[in-house]
């Protein structure tokens, strides 16, 4: 497998190491040298009659004093400076060989595969194997948000203990943009989402006196949404309802006023009471509490006062005959006063014939 960057070191490091090792060896023998001979020193060999002798040269009149030689470096200096760059190339092997060789010898296993592992599930599996753990994220139309999309080592490569499995992590489908939804009713709002990858989420209605019922009023997010995602609009419900006042006692006119005020119209219809004066609203349909929507017609009784009904002619008739003649009318017998017997006959009322009274007056008969 390969050297974990991380276990590497670097230049800095490496020459530390070098030069602490270096100064552990013992110094090198010391290497012999050529002595440098003497030439005016030497003489003739009597032994040898063919070696020529050394004669000291006399410079010329008038010429120049030589000039001293300069001293060359020669192949041994050379082949010195050869054998210190092999003892420090011989240590930068032996430190290298000791940081990798333990790397090397560390047990290798195969890879599992990690794929659409959470990355707490990822991290027990490679635990028992002594694999490092790095992560990074992407966008994934297909793999669940959070579970692992790719690995590298692929599963089933080998790899050292102590060496980097990385894997990447899904973060879900990717942002798409919201389409604009203002003033589409809920059927062409669902198409633009649908078209968008998206879809209607939760349905809010609200009530609103401008908006057309049906309407979408609002909705959210409105810049962008992950893929797929759902998105919440809120669709008017039409103008609020009305609550209808308790009106009675008051007069038509106060009752109009206030209903036109709200969308509302009102219509008038008279009826006979007996609590409340002529003018006075009776009752409105619908009634005190009840809802109704805006622009619709609110139905208002006024009343015309206690409704009456003339006492009828009774003379010659008998009890009998007059208390269902007083019934039919709406009128009640309040006494019969007279001899008896069965062929009475009335021959006087009170109240009197034709005398206006309320409805469900007591009528007294006198018979003869």
């Amino acid at each position: 497998g390969v050297v974990d960057p991380d276990d590497r070191p670097d230049a800095a490091a490496l020459a530390v190491m070098l030069d602490s090792v270096a100064r552990q060896l013992d110094a090198p023998a010391p290497i012999p040298i050529t002595p440098v001979l003497n030439l005016d020193a030497r003489t003739p060999s009597a032994a040898d009659p063919t070696e020529m002798g050394v004669t000291a040269a006399v410079p010329s009149v008038g010429a120049p004093a030589a000039t001293a030689a300069v001293p060359v470096v020669g192949r041994k200096s050379r082949r010195n400076v050869g054998l210190v760059v092999g003892a420090l190339a011989l240590v930068a092997a032996i430190v290298m060989g000791a940081l990798y060789v333990p790397i090397l010898l560390k047990p290798e296993h195969d890879v599992p595969a990690l794929k659409d592992d959470t990355l707490e599930q990822a991290g027990l599996e490679l635990q028992p194997l002594k694999f490092k753990l790095a992560s990074k994220e992407a966008y994934s139309d297909t793999i669940a948000e959070g579970q692992v999309i790719s690995q590298s080592p692929n599963a089933g490569e080998s790899l050292r203990e102590d060496e980097t499995v990385t894997v990447t992590v899904s973060k879900g489908p990717p942002p798409v943009p919201v389409p604009a939804l203002k003033d589409l009713n809920e059927e062409a709002a669902t198409a633009q989402l649908k078209q968008a990858n998206l879809k209607v989420g939760a349905i809010e209605r609200r009530y609103s006196e401008d908006i057309p019922k049906g309407t979408v009023i609002d909705w959210s997010p409105k810049d962008e949404a992950r893929k797929f995602s759902e998105i919440a609009i809120a669709l008017s419900n039409g103008p609020a309802p009305r609550t209808i006042s308790d009106w009675r006692g008051k007069t038509f006119d106060e009752a109009k006023a206030a209903f036109e005020k709200v969308g509302l119209k009102a219509k008038r219809v008279e009826g006979y009471s007996d609590t409340y004066a002529p003018g006075q609203i009776i009752s409105t349909s619908p009634g005190p509490g009840q809802k109704t929507e805006r622009g619709s017609t609110v139905t208002v009784t006024v009343s015309i006062g206690s409704e009456t009904v003339a006492v009828p002619n009774l003379t010659g008739r008998t009890v009998e005959e007059a208390t269902a003649t007083l019934q039919s009318e709406g009128l009640t017998v309040g006494g019969v006063f007279g001899p008896g017997g069965k062929n009475r006959r009335v021959f006087f009322t009170s109240p009197g014939q034709g005398q206006r009274v309320k409805r469900g007056t007591a009528v007294n008969l006198y018979v003869q």
